[in-house]
């Protein structure tokens, strides 16, 4: 008890010096305990959460003192905590090529934060795991191909610590694509999981930003961006999407156009196949070439496919005059 009190009143303390100082100071206190005091500042200080300036400056002024007080161990810890330059311990480092001894220079270079205990490349790559998988798997994935052993509650310690900062587009965005999803949590024991809407949004191909259960953040983002009217919004046709694309733009006269993503026009395409069947009686074989086809069509087959497009298309519009050739192409100009 005895050897570990100056650890456990650095611990207790919170950080705050102030009541170790007054038991220091306390003459009516055992030595021993004060003494314990007086170690508890070398923990604080390889634990950086205090600085040896300060504490540095606190001896100093112990020891301009002490030939005021009566003698006791107090002084003597003291003295030996002064000389044998305890400041500045090694911390031990978790990293991908094992456990490091660092000293305070070498951990001040690496820009490791207080009580950190991995370095910044493992600190990565725990952090790319837990973005892809669920804390307890990361913890298993990280020990199989870094050979350390990251525990899974230390893996959702170092992401909540992060601050993940929205990237601003460096030049006028004049394109945006919006798409969601959702995400399986898992709750109580025996309660079962439950599902959770999240949108993701990418400016000009290049800037990146998620967002879970935040869609008025997702809207404000896009809104803090430099807009070019008009603005070309890419989604997937989900109302969901649509929805917030309709907030981008603050000025009255902005305008959007919305366009839908490939695999989903494609989709829409083959929906037209499937009405001129029933309209035309035409063959029932899809739009496109045969999704089996085990080697690439040619230039030819390719070229056979458009016009056939073309023909069957202007055929179904023919017969549906009034349809919103915008809509049918997948995209709106919204005003």
């Amino acid at each position: 008890m005895t050897e570990d009190l100056g650890r456990i009143l650095a611990s207790v303390s919170g950080g705050d010096i102030e009541p170790l100082k007054q038991l220091v100071e306390n003459q009516l206190a055992n030595e021993y305990v004060r003494s314990a005091a007086l170690q508890a500042f070398l923990v604080l200080v390889a634990q950086e959460v205090v600085s040896r300036e300060q504490v540095v400056h606190y001896y100093a002024e112990l020891l301009s003192n002490m030939g005021e007080k009566e003698y006791d161990y107090t002084w003597t810890m003291l003295v030996i905590n002064s000389t044998e330059q305890s400041f500045g311990k090694t911390r031990k480092i978790k990293s991908l090529v094992g456990e490091l001894k660092l000293k305070a220079k070498q951990i001040h270079r690496l820009g490791l934060k207080p009580r950190s205990r991995l370095s910044p490349l493992l600190q990565k790559c725990c952090l790319r795991l837990s973005a892809n998988e669920s804390y307890q798997k990361a913890e298993i994935e990280i020990e199989a191909l870094t050979g350390v052993k990251v525990g899974h509650t230390t893996q959702q310690k170092l992401v909540l610590e992060q601050d993940f900062q929205l990237p601003f587009a460096k030049q006028a965005v004049s394109e945006v694509s919006v798409d969601g999803g959702k995400v399986r949590l898992r709750g109580q024991p025996k309660a079962g999981c439950h599902w959770r809407d999240y949108k993701t949004v990418r400016l000009q191909g290049i800037y990146y930003g998620a967002f879970f259960d935040d869609n008025q953040s997702l809207v404000d983002y896009v809104n803090s961006q430099r807009l070019v009217n008009p603005l070309v919004c890419l989604g997937d046709g989900h109302d969901g999407v649509w929805n917030l694309v309709k907030e981008f733009g603050q000025s009255e006269n902005f305008e959007r156009w919305e366009i839908l993503d490939w695999y989903h026009l494609k989709e829409n395409l083959y929906k037209v196949g499937g009405s001129l069947k029933r309209n035309l009686e035409l063959p029932a074989r899809p739009i496109g070439l045969p999704k089996k086809q085990k080697q690439a069509p040619t230039l030819e087959e390719c070229q056979q496919v458009t016009e056939e497009l073309k023909v069957r298309f202007n055929t179904w519009l023919h017969a549906n005059p009034k349809t919103d050739l915008l809509q049918i192409a997948g995209t709106k100009k919204i005003s």
